[in-house]
């Protein structure tokens, strides 16, 4: 199948490349970073900051499956948010992942699915997480009406914490990082969502064992 992932440079978005590839399927993927270390028949690349810009150029059509997963977190008191730090979460988070949706929804197939990586702090709000929640409930609610306007399934993916880069001295988190949910395990979710036809997943949450919400 043919899949489209964005955030695909480093962290979840390139475990999730590395794994769908190893299944078989052509991966077309955009990240922030100029090059990424992926060398693969089956694997194109291109760099863009949503940061930036929204300027997708990209050729290919009958598109079976589109995954956003482009994130920016701060886990910061509301007064410590730098404008800067809002507004890349709000355009990363939210604005990318609409107009990432708007531009490669012509180009999928009638039958195909668009997952949304959302977190668990799109349902409920988080300590330190007040941006990051509002740009995650926003995604929520995009799915939910998106749901009413297009063929394709829609999937949001709500997890706990992920053992990725994400977790670093800036953005600490509070116990063993060991511990979280391995970026493979949400990729193989990703993958049974993409192959299964006859059943429709609309909204999954997921915990690692050692956080209890």
């Amino acid at each position: 199948m043919k899949v489209v992932v964005s955030g695909a440079s480093s962290g979840l978005g390139l475990s999730i490349v590395r794994y769908l590839l190893k299944e078989h399927h052509q991966v077309i993927g955009f990240g922030r970073r100029k090059e990424v270390s992926i060398n693969h028949d089956n694997f194109t690349y291109y760099s863009l900051d949503f940061t930036k810009s929204c300027n997708f150029e990209c050729k290919e059509t009958a598109i079976d499956a589109i995954v956003y997963c482009s994130a920016q977190f701060k886990s910061k008191q509301i007064e410590e948010h730098s404008i800067v730090d809002i507004e890349n979460m709000i355009s990363v988070n939210l604005t990318g992942a609409i107009k990432f949706v708007r531009y490669f929804k012509s180009k999928m197939k009638d039958s195909g699915n668009i997952i949304l990586i959302s977190s668990v702090s799109g349902l409920r709000g988080q300590p330190l997480q007040s941006v990051y929640s509002a740009t995650k409930y926003g995604l929520q609610g995009f799915a939910d009406a998106l749901n009413h306007e297009v063929s394709q399934k829609i999937t949001t993916i709500c997890p706990g914490g992920i053992n990725t880069p994400l977790w670093n001295d800036s953005n600490p988190y509070m116990g063993n990082v060991d511990k979280l949910l391995s970026p493979d395990k949400i990729a193989s979710i990703i993958n049974s969502v993409i192959v299964t036809s006859d059943i429709i997943y609309k909204n999954i949450t997921i915990y690692p064992e050692n956080e209890r919400h």
